[in-house]
């Protein structure tokens, strides 16, 4: 059982589905309602609750399921029980007005602490801002919430920029760079870049690499990135050694479209990094023709999300949770964060994520016919499949 209950765009039926889940099941009541059965996990019969002696309730509510949220999802739902709590996720489907539902019926439903996956600010801002208001935890995970009462836990995007440049510097020590930032309106881009700046301008203040071009790229749109990866090409000489990419869409769509019709396939080495490793990045990397991936694990920020709910659910002050600190990005408030260290992955330690889990295995190794000495020694199990097209998007 996954644990998962998706919900229709009507707040009566999510309404429905908590009261259910709450009943600790599927009530006749239930039954005869028109709502599918959804997945539920029952309480833990040995729960210890909170320290009033009330078991607590920690509901979740996706903007949408992902393919991160396949690894978290499971691994929230076997913790959080397994600590003594009850738990309950909802799925918004991209539903705007879903979102802000769910969270308003968790927090009715008597919720100590709600785990959110951001949609649209307009929507949720508000039922977050009254679940605090009424004494409830509330965490977002993969995008900050504008509350200084919330809790985020991500990757590091300094770590992210930090390492990924780190890597595909050793790859390529001497030489032409360019860097492909995101968006310079938001400062996840900002902070990328400057742990990029970190790692590579040592290498550049000492001459052992010429940074020829960095360019911002508004939206993180693939389709520019493009178009500034062939024009940096141009106006030098029709090659660079070496590309620092800021997000996986505009890496796999972007820089190596324009790479791959200049003829340097595989001869430019590549760095992409996003919230999460791509599938598509990691397996690029497997074929190599991208250097560098940087990894953040998805079952890291569900670990590291059951522990805080877990201690909020015994004490709701964010700022005591461990492990959590207060950081300010640029032109935001301070929040209270977890950030994550990622993984800058290459073809000499891809063997860390093939191990991490079979669903990793599956969907970078090559499948049919052999790749040659392309393949890691760790893709060498017995025949493993691709993934399904739903895990491997694009934009």
């Amino acid at each position: 059982m996954s644990g998962r209950i998706h919900t229709s765009i009507s707040g009566r039926i999510v309404r429905l589905i908590v009261a259910c889940v709450l009943a600790g099941g599927l009530t006749a009541a239930c039954a005869a309602s028109n709502v599918s059965t959804p997945e539920t996990r029952a309480p833990s019969p040995t729960a210890t609750g909170t320290a009033n002696g009330q078991s607590c309730l920690v509901g979740t509510s996706w903007w949408t399921i992902a393919a991160h949220l396949d690894l978290e999802e499971p691994l929230l739902a076997q913790e959080i029980p397994a600590a003594g709590a009850r738990y309950v996720e909802l799925d918004a489907k991209a539903a705007a007005q879903d979102q802000a539902d769910q969270i308003d019926q968790l927090v009715t439903a008597g919720a100590k602490v709600i785990i959110i996956e951001p949609g649209v600010e307009s929507a949720y801002l508000p039922a977050v801002q009254r679940a605090i208001k009424a004494g409830v935890a509330v965490i977002s995970m993969w995008q900050p919430i504008e509350h200084a009462a919330t809790l985020y836990i991500a990757f590091d995007p300094v770590e992210q920029g930090r390492q990924g440049a780190s890597a595909l510097l050793a790859a390529k020590p001497r030489g032409t760079y360019a860097i492909i930032a995101g968006d310079p309106s938001q400062p996840e881009s900002q902070l990328f870049a400057s742990g990029t700046r970190v790692s590579l301008q040592p290498a550049a203040d000492r001459g052992d690499i010429k940074i020829v071009a960095t360019v911002t790229t508004p939206g993180w749109d693939p389709n520019l990135a493009q178009q500034e990866m062939a024009t940096i090409l141009s106006q030098n000489g029709g090659s660079v050694d070496a590309v620092v990419v800021e997000e996986d869409d505009m890496a796999r769509w972007g820089v190596q479209q324009a790479i791959e019709e200049a003829g340097l396939s595989g001869k430019v080495a590549v760095a992409g990094a996003g919230l999460t490793a791509s599938i598509l990045g990691l397996s690029d990397v497997v074929h190599g023709t991208q250097s560098v991936e940087v990894w953040g694990n998805p079952e890291r920020t569900a670990h590291a999300a059951a522990q805080a709910a877990i201690e909020l659910c015994h004490d709701p002050d964010i700022t005591k949770v461990a492990g959590s600190a207060s950081v300010t990005w640029p032109g935001r408030d301070p929040m209270r964060a977890i950030l994550l260290a990622p993984v800058a992955i290459t073809k000499d330690n891809i063997s860390i994520v093939i191990n991490a889990d079979m669903y990793w295995r599956q969907s970078i190794c090559p499948a049919g016919p052999s790749f040659g000495p392309l393949v890691p020694p760790a893709c060498h199990l017995g025949p493993v499949p691709i993934a399904s097209a739903s895990a491997q998007s694009q934009p």
